[in-house]
């Protein structure tokens, strides 16, 4: 067992595409590579897989028929080799609300958040109960600050939440298609103009330097006649153009059935340059990729490239009742106890059987040896006998010796239950050391921060069972990433004797 892992319990994070007619997922690692004689990490494509979802399953942004989600939900997962416990899943914006707020540049920090809150409680188009709302800081313009918010009914996203639980995955983030568009494919710093197509409709999106500008969803209706889905295009674009003073560069399309509506663009907006988008460059190693230059992954690739980021570093917007590093460190901490729980079962039904075996092997060889001793009793005394009684004593010996670490063992499995507990987040643990229940407990590792050593130490110190923790002030000099040492003691080794 790798116990590093057991205690980090680092794992990778898939992307999810979830729309009406689909669900895709992707993976990417880290993997080591020999470039001469160093070794670098390269982010790989590791997973890539589909499964068709029936016309009504999903409909409009949301789950309809729940039970029959989740079953093509496992159906995909179970035809993958790796096993996928996390995720952040992208959504079709049709039932998502999102606009960009733009304040002087003077409001910042607290006054930023203030106004933020004042402008979403009066703009805001539905009850604040009702949703869940989360916004990000965007960056590029020198002059204002600006915050990229979107909303989305509690209703629709519970329902991904309890139905992807159901599959057995635990989500990490909730974001929508434009958002991982944004991050996937080559976008040029525009403004650009990414239109999503799909059978329910188009999201049409408008991005300057990988900013949502602003993002409108036209349903199919609007596709039923040709000039009405071209005249719609062309009011988004000449709104923007008149608000911000700027021309649209470029239109990219992404999404199936793309070609005839790249037609009618080309024709209608001689202007303008109409493209198929591009993934980026580190997806293209994948032959599957490049049958068209990752376009049909953009969506679950920008998902995956999100899940490779370090959580503390995650501050995008996601539409969960609670952050993405909460998200992921609850989800953790599940499936961490649920694993100790696990192992102390597994390890109770060993620690009983090797008891049991070794018990009945002292019987047995108790009986031989009192048959012996009886036998040897009635006869002369062979010239062997002292060599044989001393190799029964050390044989005795050895068995006591065994019965003590067997006893030992078992008394361990409270002291871990209790470590686990007092491990914090941003401790990592990568040597532990307990020559026996009376000498000093040894644990070392790297600490994220000071901040955290010390407060890990406290946890120490107030666990009921530790006592006599020691902390050495070494390594003074780092801020980060710092390598510890620390000890302690059982506060009463005596209560453990009496662990069953």
């Amino acid at each position: 067992m790798d116990i590093l892992k057991v205690f980090t319990r680092d794992e990778p994070i898939a992307g999810l595409e979830i729309s009406d007619t689909h669900i895709r997922v992707a993976l990417l690692e880290f993997k080591e590579i020999k470039k001469g004689k160093e070794r670098e990490k390269k982010l790989e494509i590791t997973i890539l897989a589909e499964k068709p979802l029936k016309e009504g399953i999903v409909s409009e942004g949301e789950i309809k028929k729940k039970e029959e989600f989740i079953a093509v939900m496992n159906d995909l997962l179970k035809g993958i080799k790796s096993k996928i416990r996390y995720s952040i899943i992208s959504i079709s914006p049709n039932k998502i609300y999102s606009k960009l707020y733009s304040f002087p540049k003077t409001v910042s920090g607290e006054k930023l958040e203030e106004a933020m809150k004042l402008a979403i409680g009066f703009q805001l188009p539905m009850k604040l109960e009702d949703v869940y709302l989360d916004w990000e800081k965007a960056s590029g313009d020198s002059q204002k600050n600006e915050i990229f918010l979107a909303t989305a009914s509690k209703k629709v996203i519970d329902n991904y939440i309890d139905a992807l639980k159901t599959a057995g995955l635990n989500l990490v983030a909730i974001e929508f298609f434009p958002m991982s568009v944004n991050r996937a494919a080559v976008i040029s710093s525009g403004p650009v103009m990414a239109i999503i197509l799909n059978n329910e409709g188009a999201e049409v999106s408008i991005i300057e330097n990988k900013i949502i500008q602003f993002d409108r969803f036209l349903p199919s209706a609007q596709f039923s006649s040709q000039n009405s889905f071209l005249g719609e295009t062309r009011k988004i674009i000449d709104f923007f153009e008149s608000e911000k003073k700027k021309k649209i560069s470029e239109i990219l399309l992404i999404g199936e059935n793309r070609e005839n509506i790249k037609n009618q663009l080309t024709d209608f907006f001689k202007e303008i340059t109409i493209s198929n988008a591009l993934g980026q460059e580190i997806f293209l190693s994948s032959a599957e990729i490049k049958k068209d230059n990752g376009n049909k992954w953009l969506v679950a690739l920008g998902a995956a490239l999100r899940g490779v980021l370090p959580r503390s570093e995650d501050e995008l917007i996601s539409l969960m009742p609670i952050g993405t590093e909460e998200a992921y460190d609850n989800q953790k901490a599940i499936i961490f106890s649920e694993f100790i729980s696990n192992i102390s079962v597994a390890l109770s039904i060993f620690f009983v059987v090797i008891f049991l075996g070794i018990w009945l092997l002292m019987v047995s060889f108790q009986k031989n040896f009192s048959t012996r001793i009886i036998s040897l009793s009635s006869s002369a005394v062979p010239e062997d006998a002292l060599a044989l009684e001393e190799r029964a004593i050390k044989f005795n010996e050895l068995l006591n010796k065994a019965d003590s670490s067997l006893i030992l063992m078992q008394k361990t499995s409270p002291i871990l239950e209790e470590l686990k507990l007092k491990i914090i987040s941003g401790i990592s643990v990568r040597n532990f050391s307990m020559p026996s229940l009376i000498d000093a407990i040894n644990i070392s590792g790297v600490a994220q921060s000071r901040n955290q050593l010390n407060l890990f130490k406290k946890s120490l110190e107030s666990s009921e069972m530790f006592s006599e923790v020691n902390l050495p002030l070494t390594n003074i000099e780092l801020r980060e990433n710092i390598p510890f040492s620390i000890t302690f003691r059982i506060k009463d080794p005596i209560t453990l004797n009496y662990v069953q």
